[in-house]
């Protein structure tokens, strides 16, 4: 929400990587990469796609499909728990929970993928907006 540069219109481009949908104010991280752009320079951003899903959407922007793949299931447990601003949403909650939380996510993660090598299909969007 406020970018540590003082200079307005520095860069050519701003690259966000599947921040932008856990930003609190989003209005104000827009304006904020809106500032630190030169006129013509473009802000480039991706977000995860919603569980339902929307066609029309299909029209503005571009979708990344992939596998993701894990030698286990507290491999991808572990990174949605502790590695994403979901971990501050479970520490602000109880700190001491965490660890539990990130167990019962690898177990439910399990259940469906089974208890060895785990892969799930993922899909990413691909925005980009020029100043």
């Amino acid at each position: 929400m406020a970018l540590p540069f003082e200079e307005d219109e520095l860069f050519d481009v701003v690259v966000c990587q599947f921040a932008v949908m856990f930003y609190p104010d989003r209005f104000s991280g827009y304006v904020e990469a809106y500032r630190v752009l030169k006129p013509g320079g473009t802000l480039i951003f991706n977000v995860w796609d919603r569980i339902e899903t929307n066609e029309f959407a299909d029209m503005s922007y571009e979708s990344l499909d992939a596998i993701s793949s894990a030698p286990s299931p507290r491999d991808p447990a572990v990174a949605y728990c502790q590695g994403t601003p979901l971990r501050n949403e479970i520490e602000q909650r109880d700190a001491d929970h965490l660890e539990h939380v990130t167990e019962r996510a690898a177990a439910t993660i399990a259940d469906r993928f089974g208890n060895g090598n785990v892969a799930a299909r993922i899909r990413g969007h691909i925005i980009a907006a020029q100043r």
